[in-house]
């Protein structure tokens, strides 16, 4: 990396500081994870229940699989919904977004095929980011609002990630704070930023921000804190399933060594 970027600076001269925001990619999908759980705290969902009671804009499609097994919150969480597993790009800003149902159906302008059910739910882990599309609706139809508002009330807020946001795309008065890539000799990348799916890759985020998520879900854990869901839907949320998902985090390591966390690959 050139000087100016190891000196914690973009090509520009302009200083990284601690509101800096960031692409957080696939780190969206454990804090989407909590969103839900705050909601099954609630007792607007549940955990084990079929998801199509809930959803009302779009139905997961019926087929020998889901007559077999039903797609359940706690399926979606974990990537062992069936979901077929679906590449997002993101969506070029110079080109129509599709909305989110458009997505869902696989239709203009969105540019992936219908997202549907390719294997017996529950049977075993497939990692799906069309499964957390199917996620963003059902939390959007079970509260009635837009997924960034969502998520702004009942996760960024009671977690003090004040710095964060969902919006997508990310608005003029935050653009101008937030980090670009850039090639390895120090220049940015010349290339605007593509709109991606909220749920599975939306959110715009700081260090210290995921670093408040972290702490609170070891103190909630700990029984010191109940915000945004109590100690039990917390260990429930860590407890690994196949693939050593939780119900949004990986999990590695057991016992005293365990460890929540997730990558941001989309």
């Amino acid at each position: 990396m050139g000087e100016r970027i190891r000196a914690g600076r973009f090509a520009n001269g302009r200083a990284v500081t601690t509101d800096t925001l960031f692409q957080a990619a696939s780190i969206s999908k454990p804090l989407t994870g909590l969103a839900a759980l705050a909601l099954v705290q609630s007792e607007k969902l549940s955990l084990d229940g079929d998801v199509n009671q809930w959803l009302r804009t779009w139905k997961v499609p019926d087929n020998k699989f889901t007559r077999a097994h039903k797609v359940t919150l706690r399926l979606l969480l974990n990537h062992s919904a069936g979901v077929a597993d679906i590449a997002f790009p993101g969506h070029d800003p110079d080109q129509p977004t599709p909305t989110l149902l458009q997505v869902l159906n696989g239709e203009p302008p969105a540019t992936n095929p219908p997202i549907t059910i390719d294997s017996l739910p529950g049977s075993r882990y497939s990692y799906s980011r069309a499964g957390y599309d199917i996620l963003q609706q059902l939390l959007m139809d079970v509260s009635g609002e837009p997924f960034e508002s969502l998520m702004e009330a009942e996760v960024l807020r009671p977690l003090g990630m004040l710095h964060s946001s969902f919006r997508q795309p990310l608005p003029a008065s935050l653009m101008r704070i937030a980090a670009r890539g850039h090639y390895a000799g120090g220049e940015p990348i010349p290339t605007k930023f593509r709109t991606p799916e909220m749920a599975m890759a939306g959110l715009w985020s700081t260090p210290s921000d995921l670093a408040r998520y972290l702490v609170d879900i070891q103190r909630t854990c700990r029984g010191a804190i109940s915000r945004p869901i109590g100690r039990s839907l917390a260990k429930d949320m860590l407890t690994p399933g196949k693939g050593n998902r939780g119900l949004g985090p990986v999990i590695s390591g057991k016992g005293a060594t365990a460890r929540f966390g997730h990558d941001g690959f989309q």
